[in-house]
């Protein structure tokens, strides 16, 4: 899956600063990152992103209706 077509960027300039705004279109499957020879699963929950041990991987993708 080519998930750069969800990835929206933007710039504005607010009190003479360009600021960079990114709006990333939820995705129907999961996606997952490598790096450095691992594949990696963050979670994003607000304004957080945390890394997903395998356990917790799994018990999230239970958890979601993803089509697969």
């Amino acid at each position: 899956m080519d998930i750069r077509t969800k990835i929206h960027i933007a710039f504005h300039e607010i009190e003479e600063k360009e600021i960079c705004t990114l709006y990333i279109e939820p995705s129907q499957h999961p996606v997952f990152v490598n790096e450095d020879n691992r594949t990696i699963f963050f979670l994003r929950t607000g304004n957080v992103t945390s890394p997903l041990t395998t356990s917790e991987v799994v018990k999230y993708l239970q958890n979601r209706k993803f089509g697969f």
